[in-house]
């Protein structure tokens, strides 16, 4: 329908067109507000769009949080690497007793199957306190790693003899060493 024909009504008048300014009028009027205190109450509202705007903050503002707030994660997940690793770092390495037969008061440790036999007695000589007893721990280096000797190349090491089933019966928890008595 075109807006220029005005559509009548069932009694014949035309209709009246609805406006902001009509709707307004009529509110007044209702209500029996001014004109001043609808500006007033107009201002008001524009105020407090002011203030939420200025507590929004600028784009500048924000963008200087953001920053602000990922310079502070980065941070924190430096601090908290630096200090796992300075922990690993200073935690000394813990010295583990091996475990044998009988306790033992002294340890030394030979490293090699070279000449086995003349390190013992080396060992041996080596003066100790009284009643004490020390435990010589044998091992070799096998690819760059220092492992416990097992007891066929003890047995090589030191040219003893035994059948192979009497050395797969024994066990690899052995002890070597001392007994000091002056």
């Amino acid at each position: 329908m075109n807006e220029n024909n005005k559509q009548l009504n069932t009694n014949g008048n035309l209709k009246t067109v609805r406006t902001y300014l009509s709707d307004m009028a009529d509110t007044v009027r209702q209500n029996e507000i001014s004109v001043i205190k609808v500006a007033l109450a107009e201002q008001n509202k524009n105020e407090r769009e002011n203030i939420y705007r200025q507590e929004e903050g600028t784009p500048i503002k924000k963008v200087m949080w953001f920053i602000g707030g990922a310079v502070l994660i980065i941070g924190s997940i430096v601090g908290v690497y630096f200090l796992l690793n300075q922990k690993t770092k200073n935690t000394p390495a813990q010295i583990t007793k091996e475990e044998t037969v009988i306790s033992y008061d002294e340890t030394s440790s030979i490293n090699t199957t070279d000449q086995l036999t003349e390190r013992i007695n080396s060992v041996k000589k080596e003066v100790g306190a009284n009643g004490s007893i020390k435990f010589i721990s044998l091992s070799q280096t096998v690819s760059g790693v220092e492992e416990k000797l097992s007891v066929k190349d003890l047995f090589s090491s030191l040219k003893f003899s035994a059948s192979p089933s009497l050395i797969r019966a024994l066990s690899d928890s052995y002890m070597v060493g001392t007994y000091t008595i002056h």
